[in-house]
């Protein structure tokens, strides 16, 4: 009778994720492929702004936060089409935090590092909407994270803000 394999603990996300951060982009893009924070985009905006004009009666513009931003490239593809939007990223990697800051226009975003179970206390106003998108929330490892993660993702919005993720 064969052993079995020795058990490999996992790896924490947020550690695989650092290890992806100097690649990432490139990978997302390999082949010719539409890099899928650009496939978001043009399904995102959209909504946000049918959302913006039937649920947010305000001049102030409208606030969104990515949940899992990684590098950044979805807000950062949100601030070139919304430039006067407030925008925020939050993600659990700091090396993928560190690239997102690195590109053209970073400044216009605030980047918090922090995890979807507990996103941190950010200062009002509250954001009209929020996203979490590539799959982020499939890293969460069990129902009371998942659970967390859905408790903790409305207390960043106003009331009647828009939570959104794939």
């Amino acid at each position: 009778m064969a052993a079995s394999p020795p058990a490999i603990p996992p790896v924490p996300t947020a550690a695989l994720y650092d290890a992806l951060a100097p690649v990432y982009d490139r990978w997302q893009a390999a082949g010719g492929t539409r890099p899928f924070s650009q496939v978001v985009l043009a399904k995102l905006l959209p909504a946000l702004e049918r959302h913006a004009r039937e649920a947010v009666p305000s001049s102030a513009g409208s606030s969104f936060v990515d949940l899992g931003c990684g590098t950044g490239e979805l807000l950062l593809g949100l601030h070139r089409g919304r430039p006067d939007w407030r925008l925020v990223g939050i993600d659990g990697s700091g090396a993928m935090l560190g690239v997102a800051r690195g590109k053209p226009d970073a400044e216009r975003v605030q980047w918090i590092q922090g995890a979807l179970t507990g996103t941190p206390t950010i200062a009002p106003p509250l954001f009209d909407a929020a996203g979490c998108f590539y799959d982020a929330i499939n890293h969460l490892a069990s129902a009371a994270a998942l659970h967390a993660a859905m408790r903790a993702a409305p207390g960043l919005l106003r009331p009647g803000g828009l939570f959104v993720f794939d």
